[in-house]
C-alpha cells in the first residue's frame, strides 16, 4: 500500500498550518476503493488522535460508523 504524499496546508481538525496527511474516513482494509470526497487532511497529531477513537472491538463496523466519527471528531476539534 503506498502512502500518500504529505503537503502543507490546514489541517482540517484544528485548523492550523501543518504538514498533513491524508485520512481515509472509511478504512481501507473495508473498502478498496475510495474517492476524494471520503478523505481529509489532518496534521499527524490530530491523525493519531483520530484514530484512537476508531475503536472496533467487534469487527467490521459498518461505513456509515466510521463517517459519524470522522465528522464528530472534526465537529469538537472546531468548536
Amino acid at each position: 500500500m503506498r502512502r500518500p504524499k504529505s503537503r502543507h496546508g490546514f489541517c482540517s481538525a484544528c485548523v492550523r498550518i501543518r504538514i498533513l496527511e491524508a485520512h481515509h474516513c472509511v478504512p481501507q482494509r473495508y473498502e478498496k476503493a475510495t474517492t476524494n470526497s471520503e478523505m481529509v487532511h489532518l496534521c499527524a497529531k490530530c491523525h493519531l488522535e483520530l484514530h484512537r477513537e476508531w475503536v472496533d472491538p467487534l469487527g467490521k463496523q459498518p461505513r456509515e460508523v466510521f463517517l459519524d466519527i470522522t465528522r464528530q471528531f472534526l465537529w469538537e476539534k472546531r468548536n
